[in-house]
């Protein structure tokens, strides 16, 4: 399979957008056993698991062929880098006031059929169905066709790729996507319920009940949704601290200018999550939420801003 140079201009644009969702297949065409990149859009927790159905609608038929998800290399969300204008410039940040996440669009690395299931030679458009969730103001990607030109297979038609690499001593390992794919996680965040507005804090801290006996100190990891807003107008510092049953998070804004959607983390472990020991959160957690002032004075926010778990992905 070989990317061409236009991959790197259309996924530095794909963020620019604003409130959109923007479908697309990387390459525009491609034969039997390349892999091609699918943009989904900006969903809030898309996985292999809930894409419900990919189809290839040829244009001469207009009869759907189902592609199984089985060709599916990997699902992961793509950012903008930090150093560029995509970041720092551009209306990207919109994007987290239109869905209260980070600015990314999630990519579907698609193998296309091979054999007797290869798709007909033509033009034609692919379709991703997903139970994902897009939230009420970013359009979803049901029923969107993305344009896709099958071209005729030839003698050297590849494989679907390995992507690659080259190690130590210029030896060429094959490299894993599904290590890009988000891992199962506990996610804590509040209901978003739209932009932000003048309610902004100093600092908040979130105190879970959550025991994590067993676990060694470098297989807990507390990770923080990268945002724009966060990390580059406002300022905000992130922490935690853990103890055997209970793990504590900070975020402070020394300006108070701390939004409550900021407060989106998630908790991932390999030990918590293995089939031999899969977590299982007890309905009965305590979870207590305290919000500052910019001068340390406890404040009740107008709305219910608890932080709640919003997403056990991939656990029972």
């Amino acid at each position: 399979m070989t990317i061409r140079p236009i991959l790197i201009l259309f996924l530095t644009s794909l963020l620019v957008g604003t409130g959109c969702s923007i479908v697309h297949t990387v390459p525009l065409a491609g034969r039997e056993g390349d892999t091609i990149l699918v943009s989904t859009g900006s969903p809030d927790n898309m996985t292999e698991a809930n894409i419900t159905s990919i189809t290839y609608t040829p244009t001469s038929t207009g009869t759907p062929i189902t592609i199984p998800n089985t060709q599916i290399h990997s699902v992961f969300n793509l950012y903008p880098d930090k150093k560029a204008a995509a970041w720092l410039y551009s209306d990207a940040v919109l994007i987290e006031n239109k869905s209260g996440h980070g600015p990314w669009t999630t990519i579907i690395a698609l193998d296309l059929p091979t054999g007797g299931s290869a798709l007909p030679v033509g033009i034609g458009a692919l379709q991703v169905n997903t139970t994902a969730t897009y939230g009420d103001t970013v359009p979803g990607i049901n029923g969107a066709d993305m344009a896709l030109e099958i071209l005729p297979a030839t003698a050297t038609s590849p494989d679907p790729s390995p992507f690659t690499y080259r190690g130590t001593g210029g030896i060429e390992l094959s490299g894993d996507l599904t290590q890009l794919s988000p891992m199962p996680r506990l996610e804590f965040r509040p209901t978003y319920t739209g932009v932000d507005g003048a309610n902004t804090y100093g600092a908040v801290e979130v105190k879970i009940d959550i025991d994590r006996s067993g676990l060694g100190e470098t297989d807990y990891n507390i990770i923080l949704d990268d945002k724009i807003g966060t990390i580059q107008t406002r300022n905000v510092t992130f922490t935690s601290h853990h103890t055997r049953f209970e793990t504590t998070v900070y975020m402070i804004s020394p300006t108070g200018e701390l939004q409550y959607s900021d407060v989106n983390f998630s908790i991932i472990s390999q030990g918590l999550v293995n089939p031999v020991n899969a977590y299982v959160l007890p309905t009965d957690t305590d979870i207590t939420t305290t919000w500052y002032d910019i001068d340390g004075n406890v404040v009740i926010p107008p709305v219910d801003r608890d932080v709640k778990v919003a997403n056990l992905t991939g656990l029972p």
